[in-house]
């Protein structure tokens, strides 16, 4: 089989390599896989998940900033963690930490290697986007779009971390050659972020809706499930491109899938109003998230 031909779908043994290579440097801490234990038990309440959190100061605090801020919506305030993880909900505050403790976990990232802040600033803001698109759709679960928009290019730091030469040349033929940027990486080494990002994501035992939103956002009309979150995050991608040259692909070889309108129902205008409310969040999102902004 051509190695453009390769399906994201099946194990990618490169790819699932590098992330091997890597596991002990970007593991997912305790809090999290006791939250996805207690999710998994159907007589856990919310004084179960409160006393996990709390066992972590930091990342209790941050959860409270998230019950009270704009963008998240949430219109009751709060100094209480008990009330910012009764307002956030079960399942949003699995999407609330995923997204805090996947920044914690590569936070030990070399700075030389890759720009970790400009990175995360450009995921956000395609968490931010696919999120304000979601919720256009009347997506019930907008607070995963927002998740599935940040790590869906998660796979470019792994490639990033264990091959940064061969990243940058994948860069430098996507632009010279006008060819996607994951066929360039698909051409140089065996796999791309987006197979990487699905090891990562099968690592750390992610639900489904993270790993096929990633696995077809370039191409939300071939997936069997999940299709508008892939359409949404497809669309977030493209608005970020546009205006962000730091995003990984930048070079303008990507098109949008025809098939994302359909998916979607929404309208170009709509899209563009999208893109011009987005950036007005992304600080806000960021120092919610982040360690240190800047």
């Amino acid at each position: 089989m051509n190695v453009l031909e390769l399906s994201a779908n099946r194990m990618n043994r490169p790819a699932n390599n590098l992330v091997k290579s890597v596991a002990d440097r970007v593991s997912m801490p305790e809090v999290y896989v006791r939250i996805r234990s207690l999710i998994n038990q159907p007589d856990s309440d919310i004084e179960d998940y409160v006393e996990v959190v709390r066992c972590d100061p930091v990342l209790a605090a941050r959860v409270v900033k998230v019950a009270n801020s704009s963008f998240f919506g949430y219109s009751r305030k709060t100094n209480s963690l008990e009330q910012a993880v009764s307002y956030i909900g079960v399942i949003q505050l699995h999407d609330v930490l995923l997204s805090i403790l996947t920044i914690r976990s590569f936070a030990a990232i070399p700075n030389d290697i890759i720009n970790l802040f400009e990175f995360w600033r450009v995921s956000v803001h395609c968490g931010v986007v696919s999120r304000i698109l979601a919720e256009k759709c009347s997506l019930m679960a907008s607070q995963r779009l927002f998740v599935s928009g940040m790590l869906h290019d998660i796979g470019h730091v792994l490639i990033y971390l264990k091959k940064p030469e061969a990243a940058q040349e994948a860069i430098m033929e996507s632009i010279e050659q006008s060819i996607p940027l994951h066929l360039a990486e698909r051409k140089l080494l065996g796999f791309d972020y987006i197979q990487a990002g699905i090891e990562l994501m099968r690592l750390w035992h992610l639900p489904d809706s993270y790993e096929k939103t990633t696995e077809y956002h370039l191409q939300p009309g071939a997936a069997e499930q999940f299709q508008v979150e892939a359409a949404i995050v497809h669309l977030a991608r493209h608005i970020v491109m546009r205006r962000d040259n730091d995003m990984p692909g930048a070079a303008g070889t990507e098109q949008v899938d025809p098939a994302v309108w359909n998916l979607t129902n929404l309208s170009q205008s709509v899209v563009d109003e999208v893109e011009l409310e987005a950036p007005k969040y992304i600080n806000e999102v960021l120092g919610l998230l982040l360690p240190v902004v800047g």
